[in-house]
């Protein structure tokens, strides 16, 4: 087909990295060019990025200029309008985020431009919606993280035929595993933690809005059977480790050996944002206990099937769910529900249905 096809990004997390080889890959055997736009320097606290060129059609634009103007954020990405320039690319793919400056003037000068859409904006306004809806409309079609990411496009006027929910996801062939009882001698050897315990997982950045408090309350109204492990850094990991139980493990960044967590833990939970840890935590068969997060937790999280919602509860109430699961044994059910769901969501049909809609548009 012979399409010059365009992504930009803000910056590349280490999660994407497949994503993007594989999208490169088939591209490719489409007879398509494919084309990946990211800052020379991704941030290094919080939300992190990689360094360094990925694929071969890499290029990097200057910086992220941001302004805020009350609790909105506008943002410039510095040096990506002269890089299209140079590409001269027939569609273009960028995150739907109204407060990006720079995406306002590509849909100004570009007609085959599509979004990414997450299907959330923080601090929304009447304004905001406004602009919201002038935003959304400027663009060919939108690719869907998620059902939820679905309807929210459709509440601005977008038409149902002009989206498509791809399920976002991870590689799930480049997960690693191990055998259990090798995972639970690790977390026995390195974190002294009982080869029997009822281990209960976080994996991710620790930031504020991930709402990791209620967790960290938690296990004061569990009996120590129970342990709780945060896997992960970030800003906000000093403010929780204040909080001394000897049923609380931090381990910090774990990159390498993160499935050892995985394969010992009955539960992951995700009460704040984010939502490409629930499929992780699903292919290895972890029980879900998820608020809405990005919008994954509506296909992802079943409620009594394979988790529960925990929109909106307390410490002792999520206690009181984590303890029912247990006691009414619906651990091992819930876990071969799980792992049903996980070829639903697959890294292959997910990375089809990008190729296929963007060569079709």
């Amino acid at each position: 087909m012979n399409q010059k096809i365009v992504y930009i990004a803000r910056f590349i997390p280490h999660y994407h990295v497949p994503l993007w080889k594989e999208l490169s890959k088939k591209f490719r055997e489409n007879d398509d060019t494919f084309y990946l736009l990211s800052v020379k320097e991704p941030p290094k606290e919080g939300r992190t990025g990689v360094d360094g060129k990925i694929i071969d059609n890499h290029y990097f634009y200057e910086k992220d200029i941001e302004q805020y103007i009350g609790s909105f954020c506008l943002y410039w990405q510095m040096g990506v309008l002269s890089i299209l320039e140079e590409i001269k690319p027939d569609k273009i793919i960028m995150p739907g985020h109204v407060g990006n400056a720079t995406s306002w003037r590509i849909c100004q000068k570009y007609d085959k431009v599509l979004t990414w859409q997450c299907g959330y904006e923080y601090h929304s306004a009447k304004i905001k919606d406004f602009l919201q809806k002038k935003y959304l409309n400027s663009f060919i079609h939108h690719l869907a993280y998620h059902t939820y990411a679905k309807n929210f496009t459709m509440r601005y006027g977008i038409p149902e035929k002009n989206i498509t929910v791809m399920h976002n996801t991870i590689d799930q062939g480049q997960l690693k595993l191990a055998p259990i009882e090798e995972s639970r001698e690790f977390l026995k050897n390195n974190y002294d933690i009982s080869l029997d315990a009822k281990v209960l997982l976080y994996v991710g950045t620790i930031l504020k809005e991930k709402k990791l408090d209620v967790l960290v309350d938690m296990i004061d109204y569990l009996d120590d059977t129970f342990t709780l492990i945060i896997v992960g850094d970030g800003p906000y990991k000093k403010e929780l480790e204040k909080k001394e139980s000897k049923n609380l493990v931090f381990t910090g960044n774990q990159l390498e050996d993160k499935h050892h967590f995985f394969i010992s833990a009955d539960i992951f939970f995700m009460p704040g944002t984010g939502g490409l840890a629930l499929n992780e935590a699903m292919f290895y068969g972890n029980i879900l206990f998820s608020a809405l997060g990005d919008g994954s937790a509506e296909d992802l999280v079943i409620e009594d099937f394979n988790g529960k919602r925990i929109d909106n509860l307390d410490a002792k109430a999520l206690a009181k769910a984590v303890k029912e699961i247990y006691e009414n044994d619906k651990i091992k059910v819930f876990k071969e529900n799980a792992i049903q769901l996980k070829d639903k969501f697959s890294f292959k049909e997910f990375t089809n249905t990008i190729v296929n809609t963007v060569s079709n548009i």
